[in-house]
């Protein structure tokens, strides 16, 4: 599998969190928007990086499901250019803003 193949490829990123906002929602869950950097030996990449995880008992922190956003200028032009899902700057992360169609 394909996927596999650049997962192993890829054992040499490091990922730093350059910042991160945390939601608390329901009894134990929480949303995190977060600004990151992956760094290996061909380069550095920023990305912004939307979670959504829960708490365990002793309060310890899992992440369920996440989806990342390639922080370029390229995709930044793109999203402002969409009327169906805007992607708004907000203090240095980014936020999905209320699309047409009610999500």
């Amino acid at each position: 599998m394909e996927s596999e193949e650049r997962g192993r490829q890829n054992g040499d990123v490091r990922f730093e969190t350059i910042r991160a906002e945390k939601v608390n929602f329901g009894r134990n869950n929480f949303l995190e928007v977060a600004r990151k950097r992956a760094t290996t030996s061909e380069g550095t990449k920023e990305f912004i990086s939307v979670s959504r995880g829960y708490y365990l008992p002793d309060e310890t922190e899992r992440f369920k499901r996440s989806l990342t956003i390639p922080d370029d200028a390229e995709v930044r032009a793109f999203c402002r250019g969409q009327n169906s899902l805007a992607l708004v700057h907000a203090g240095g992360l980014f936020l999905a803003a209320k699309s047409d169609r009610g999500l």
